[in-house]
């Protein structure tokens, strides 16, 4: 994997396909009062996943050997892109809301109600609300985890 992230400038000029991918979130407009770091004002969102994922990893990783970057938060949706090194793991927590995790690089495996989804790179995994699970890299892993709140 080392390789795929060093050498991304000499894949005959392109990166591999999932750094060619772009993320694109469509947001009506919202006719509530949005504070200064509310982002429910915008009409769309673009990301450069590559660069997005060279900042995430240029930051020290924290003591669980995971890395978490926000891309979106909004009142009812927030986009997250996590980098975990190879043997972490995320122990067992529920999440507010349907949750969906996008494998992009290496391989992530998820114990959901006794049983273990394996998440390789192009795998998505989709749990619904308060779904108790864990997270564990089995190798050096980037997945995008998206989160759809409950409505209050």
């Amino acid at each position: 994997m080392a390789d795929e992230w060093e050498n991304v400038d000499a894949t005959a000029g392109r990166a591999p396909r999932w750094l060619r991918i772009t993320l694109v979130m469509s947001q009506a407009l919202s006719n509530s009062q949005s504070g200064p770091h509310d982002d429910s004002n915008r009409q769309f969102f673009v990301f450069d996943l590559h660069a997005e994922t060279k900042a995430l990893k240029a930051q020290p990783p924290a003591n669980s050997g995971r890395i978490t970057r926000m891309l979106v938060s909004l009142p009812t949706r927030r986009v997250l892109l996590v980098w975990m090194k190879s043997g972490a793991r995320w122990d067992e927590h529920t999440a507010p809301g349907r949750i969906t995790v996008q494998t992009l690089v290496g391989r992530i495996r998820m114990t959901v109600s006794e049983q273990t989804l394996d998440a390789p790179s192009g795998r998505i995994i989709i749990l619904n609300s308060h779904v108790p699970h864990d997270v564990n890299a089995i190798e050096e892993s980037v997945f995008l985890l998206t989160v759809d709140r409950d409505a209050a």
